[in-house]
């Protein structure tokens, strides 16, 4: 019960951001527009890393069920039900500092 409550406060303070976000991204363009400005060539909000962070998360996130699937095959395998929750937390663990890895590589700037 108390987990449903954490995860359903996160989403609504996500949904909250984005939507304030976005308010006052069209609020700045109409000033533009008012101004006699272009807003097209005034982009701030396109930063290279801001376009690949659906990528990373993405990736990270992969890496994280990749780690608990692999804690509770690893348990089922190895035959410890009592100790379910270890092989998913190091599992886990793992998991995600590879993704992060393969983030890391990504994030490379390729001159070769």
């Amino acid at each position: 019960m108390e987990l449903s409550i954490i995860i359903s406060a996160v989403i609504i303070a996500a949904g909250v951001l984005l939507s304030l976000r976005q308010y006052y991204r069209s609020k700045e363009r109409r000033a533009m527009i008012e101004k006699g400005l272009d807003p097209s060539l005034v982009n701030i909000y396109s930063t290279k890393f801001g376009r690949k962070l659906f990528l990373y998360g993405g990736i990270l996130f992969l890496g994280a069920a990749l780690g608990i699937i692999t804690g509770i095959l690893l348990a089922a395998v190895f035959k410890m039900p009592g100790e379910t929750k270890e092989f998913i937390l190091l599992s886990t663990l793992i998991y995600t500092g590879l993704s992060l890895f393969v983030c890391y590589y990504l994030s490379q700037d390729k001159k070769n």
